[in-house]
């Protein structure tokens, strides 16, 4: 890395190519930076003529990207097994229609 590396702050104005190469390590070229930018992704400044993003915009983004674990099974939104929920959700509903139909005899 060079003396810009050094320096950075938070808040330090990098070009797209510049944060690419700094605070990516080249993982990722410009244009996905760019990309990213266009689709309300990446937090842009423009100064001028110039497109610049901060590494604290660049670690926000990577935030948003960061891709959670998944559990064995599908996890619902309490966290829980939703295949399993389902099976006896799945099971309640057929012992209730059961329960009806043997009403229904009588």
């Amino acid at each position: 890395m060079d003396n810009r590396a050094d320096s950075l702050t938070p808040n330090t104005p990098l070009s797209l190519k510049e944060a690419a190469e700094i605070c990516l390590r080249g993982i990722v070229k410009a244009s996905t930076l760019r990309a990213a930018a266009e689709r309300g992704e990446l937090a842009i400044e423009r100064l001028g003529r110039r497109i610049v993003v901060t590494p604290a915009a660049i670690e926000a983004w990577r935030e948003r990207c960061r891709v959670r674990a998944k559990s064995p099974g599908i996890a619902g939104a309490d966290g829980g097994d939703t295949y399993r929920t389902a099976e006896v959700a799945l099971a309640s509903a057929r012992a209730q229609i059961e329960k009806l139909k043997k009403a229904a005899k009588r």
